[in-house]
């Protein structure tokens, strides 16, 4: 029990739980054995948190950036790229789609920061979504067919193929989900 309390004021708590089964094994009913162990075994989560959320931050946090670079000159609605500034976007943008799935397998999995992983993820496939509606540059109007009524012009623009109609939705999704990931991100 000493060393356990030893290695246990050092921070020790992988070293202290040994210890203490030892000690548990000599005296299974000690009192003072079973407290220091639910200390050790809590503090080592906390330590193991703290490890998993650092690392999450400085995996995906430079991703965040890279997206936020990537569309630093696009304007909210999307209307300012032209069709070779979109294309001169997808070869990065792919790369960061890469950086992500081989990440997936790990992020995607975790109870605490799948939801904060799948906010970055789906905002970069918003953008692709975004950048790949600007390339293919279709027009096609909206018929109302003689019902003004603003749900009916939601409802047509909503199943409109329109490029600049998709661009604008998927840039306004990949905002929203650009900054669900930064409120969502753990504070260091």
């Amino acid at each position: 029990m000493r060393k356990a309390k030893d290695s246990m004021k050092e921070g020790e708590y992988e070293e202290t739980l040994g210890y203490i089964q030892n000690a548990l094994i000599e005296e299974p009913n000690s009192k003072d054995a079973a407290a220091l162990k639910t200390m050790a075994e809590e503090a080592l989560l906390r330590e193991n948190n703290e490890s998993e959320k650092k690392r999450f931050i400085e995996v995906t946090f430079p991703i965040y950036e890279k997206l936020i670079t990537l569309t630093e000159g696009i304007n909210e609605d999307a209307s300012n790229i032209s069709v070779s500034e979109a294309e001169s976007l997808l070869p990065e943008l792919e790369q960061i789609k890469k950086e992500l799935s081989g990440m997936s397998k790990e992020w995607s999995q975790s109870e605490v920061y799948s939801n904060t992983f799948q906010y970055l993820n789906g905002a970069s496939e918003d953008l692709n979504l975004c950048l790949i509606a600007i390339i293919e540059d279709i027009s096609e109007p909206i018929e109302l067919n003689g019902d003004n009524s603003r749900s009916n012009i939601v409802t047509q623009t909503l199943r409109s193929n329109d490029s600049k109609i998709r661009a604008r939705l998927s840039f306004y999704d990949f905002t929203s989900k650009v900054e669900s990931f930064n409120d969502a991100l753990p504070t260091e």
